[in-house]
């Protein structure tokens, strides 16, 4: 019951984040019908441009995260063991999600770069969750004034950047399609 509106605003992220790689994906698949060249590359950036659409919704539902986290002083709380679990596998899914990126850049397909934008953005979020726990199972009692201020350097940081690259995607995907 206490937990509910937290609850609530993370299943919201993780929801559109779902929907953003479901919808991504159903693009490609619908692409592959499409027998004109310039129908394709129609589709491909109205798919980019809906990635930035859902990069903004995502933005916003972190921000609440984010808000919820300085302003109750808590975030994810685990194990230590457990944490280093979790650490392990975000570095992994960060350096994944840079070599991908990096390993990706040649192909220009607005697709593919939607899929590796929607990763990236998840594994910023990763790390921002990750930090939390680190606080929450490593930090100190003392740490009163650190935390929060962490908290939301790191938070702003991410929604700043998904919101940035939302907008770039958006005007990118409308400035091709003209």
């Amino acid at each position: 019951y206490f937990y509910s509106t937290w609850l609530m605003v993370l299943a919201g992220y993780y929801l559109i984040l779902c929907l953003s790689k479901a919808l991504l994906l159903n693009y490609g698949r619908k692409q592959a019908k499409i027998t004109t060249k310039t129908s394709v590359i129609i589709h491909e950036w109205k798919a980019y441009r809906l990635c930035g659409i859902m990069l903004l919704i995502m933005a916003a539902f972190l921000q609440g995260v984010v808000i919820m986290i300085v302003k109750n002083g808590t975030g994810f709380s685990y194990n230590e063991i457990v944490v280093i679990a979790i650490a392990t596998y975000d570095f992994y899914c960060l350096i994944n999600a840079i070599f991908y990126m990096i390993n990706k850049r040649k192909n220009h397909s607005p697709i593919v770069n939607s899929l590796k934008m929607i990763s990236f953005a998840s594994t910023l979020v990763a790390m921002l969750s990750l930090q939390t726990a680190m606080f929450s199972s490593f930090g100190s009692e003392t740490d009163t004034y650190f935390k929060p201020i962490m908290n939301i350097l790191t938070g702003t940081f991410v929604c700043v950047f998904l919101i940035a690259l939302g907008i770039a995607s958006i005007i990118k995907s409308n400035k091709e399609l003209k």
